[in-house]
């Protein structure tokens, strides 16, 4: 071997030497605040653990997760693919390129670590009266662009707000006048994208006919096999429906016909709930985060006043609610995978609405609900940068909630993390409130519903977890 090989083999091994060093010296982090997650750490040996393979896959984790400069290479990735983002300036409008849609398990509190939760000097919570409110100004607006549903002079940027908007029963929102929906011409599959407009993060959404009449169909079976409850269901569409550019909708199928298609599919017996028109009409208050693919607060509450008429009962009005934001910036699951410095430079706050109610809370990790775990309706102080916590405290495979509403009655909610932001309205109905997420759980809903004489169920989810198979696989086991 000569001189000149030599050299070549030491410039190989030499940085990984160095890596190598810097791995075995460099402290873990617990939690990611740029990704919204936590990372990663050292995993613990076990023999069980080594034949079953999951010490190697968690060791395979760690190192991910816990590479030297990993945050710095993160930012250098980000600034290229902001460059190589498809920027059309005359909207502004970004096309980032991104994995399909993914509901995964979703997220409970506890999956952050223990010492972030008591860590609160970033997150300073304010409260106030029900009669404090504010109104929305020009100046005090975020500039946005509505969908085709919204007549709209093109010439004039509509705006909505991120401040706490103003609550008020005798001065509603106006209705915008409204057009035809642009209708979709057979099944389209699911884009892999996001656009970014005016600092709003927005999936595109592709209908599939196929998976629309499925999850009719499941139901229509839940109906069937439960028959002494009362099936309500509720599909949510997404912020794209309402704040993004008309020409560029054509890249999105139509929420609202493929809602529309799906509430036709269903049973007389089952309840359809309007949320859609709520939403519509009340599109320039802050209806969705702008960095997370989540409603806030408000736009659950339009849910909960859609599902009041279609239940025959009052919705509680938001003044006779305690409401109060989580403050410090909530950066959510669309810029966790952009990292758009749009995103970024522009958080979301966190806003809730607390009914007069008291709730005692227990999340169980299955349907025999033994050895719960206390959780909160609503959790004032979560901790950690995923402020949508907040509500009924993440994605549990199945919650309890009594309240003190003594009237007899009980209803299940079935979810993905749409839902959480929803069920705290239901507490000023029930005595007793049911959360179950199908991705996490395997129970017999029927017997279930039976067995604790829930007398309501409501399947509520966003418009793609229609599509999304571990969702619907789940569901469908539950029904049987």
């Amino acid at each position: 071997m000569n001189k000149h090989q030599q050299n070549i083999i030491i410039m190989f091994l030499l940085p990984i030497f160095i890596l190598a060093v810097f791995k075995i010296i460099w402290p873990d982090r617990e939690v990611s605040e740029q990704e919204n997650r936590r990372l990663q750490t050292r995993p613990v040996f076990s023999w069980s653990g080594f034949f079953a393979g999951s010490f190697s896959t968690d060791v395979e984790k760690w190192f991910a997760d816990q590479f030297p400069f990993r945050q710095v290479l993160i930012d250098v990735n980000t600034n290229v693919r902001s460059l190589m983002s498809f920027s059309f300036a005359d909207d502004h409008v970004t096309l980032i390129q991104g994995p399909a849609n993914d509901l995964g398990n979703g997220q409970i509190l506890t999956d952050y670590n223990s010492s972030e939760q008591t860590n609160n000097s970033e997150q300073i919570i304010t409260e106030t009266s029900s009669e404090q409110t504010t109104t929305t100004t020009e100046n005090e607006t975020e500039e946005t662009e509505p969908v085709s549903d919204i007549e709209t002079d093109e010439t004039e940027t509509p705006t909505i707000t991120e401040s706490e908007p103003a609550i008020s029963e005798t001065q509603p929102q106006p209705t915008p006048e409204q057009k035809p929906l642009p209708g979709v011409d057979g099944p389209v599959d699911n884009y892999s994208a996001v656009i970014i407009v005016n600092n709003v993060a927005m999936e595109l959404y592709g209908f599939n006919q196929a998976k629309a009449d499925h999850y009719a169909d499941l139901i229509n079976r839940l109906a069937e096999r439960a028959p002494d409850s009362q099936v309500y269901n509720l599909l949510a569409p997404t912020a794209i429906e309402f704040y993004s550019p008309e020409k560029y909708h054509t890249l999105s199928s139509s929420q609202s016909s493929a809602i529309n298609h799906v509430y036709s599919k269903l049973s007389p017996t089952v309840r359809t709930v309007d949320a859609y028109s709520k939403l519509a009409a009340n599109w320039q208050d802050y209806l969705y985060f702008r960095s997370d693919h989540h409603w806030t607060a408000l736009g659950a509450y339009q849910g909960y006043a859609a599902f009041a008429e279609a239940a025959g009962v009052e919705a509680v009005s938001l003044e006779a609610m305690t409401h109060g934001a989580i403050e410090g910036g909530f950066l959510g699951s669309l810029y966790r995978y952009t990292q758009s410095n749009d995103l970024k430079n522009n958080p979301d706050t966190v806003y809730y609405y607390e009914p007069s109610v008291d709730v005692a809370g227990l999340a169980f990790t299955d349907s025999e609900m033994s050895g719960g775990r206390e959780i909160e309706l609503i959790n004032k102080n979560p901790g950690n940068k995923n402020q949508y916590l907040t509500f009924i405290e993440g994605d549990h495979p199945l919650a309890h909630f009594q309240t003190s509403v003594k009237n007899g009655r009980s209803v299940i909610v079935i979810k993905e993390s749409y839902g959480n932001a929803f069920v705290p309205y239901l507490s000023s109905h029930y005595e007793n409130i049911y959360v179950a997420d199908p991705r996490n759980i395997t129970m017999d809903l029927p017997d279930f519903v039976s067995r604790h004489q829930i007398q309501d169920i409501i399947v509520i989810n966003y418009s793609f977890a229609v599509s999304n198979q571990k969702w619907v696989d789940g569901f469908s086991r539950m029904i049987g």
